[in-house]
């Protein structure tokens, strides 16, 4: 059994009844002993990633989930373009950095010098 790998995204749906949390599978791990701040090689990535692997960053927990963020751009540009492929744009919108930390508030701890809205 694998445990599924998510990336949040900063962004919030402008209508949370008609869309999903701004959120994109990356790829799954093995069930194993997992821990807020690890680093693990992500091998075992969804269709998106075929035939990549890349560092991710543990950075939260949900019930049947864990979050994680990727230290390279090309993969989070990537994860957002893909998800803005699927969802319209116009039908969520950018975070604060104060209100993301509200849904990911672990990431304040662990990642204190990443900006979230640079605009």
């Amino acid at each position: 059994m694998n445990t599924q790998v998510w990336m949040p995204l900063p962004y919030f749906p402008v209508d949370p009844s008609n869309y999903p949390p701004a959120l994109v599978q990356l790829g799954a791990i093995p069930n194993q002993h997992i821990e807020l701040g690890q680093e693990i090689e992500l091998i075992n990535t969804v269709s998106l990633f075929t035939g990549t692997s890349f560092c991710i960053k543990i950075t939260g927990f949900r019930d049947n989930f864990v979050l994680a963020l990727s230290p390279y751009r090309s993969v989070r540009t990537q994860a957002e373009n893909y998800f803005f492929s699927i969802y319209p744009r116009n039908a969520y919108r950018r975070l604060t950095t104060e209100e993301y930390y509200r849904l990911y508030p672990e990431e304040q701890n662990l990642l204190p010098e990443r900006v979230i809205n640079p605009e």
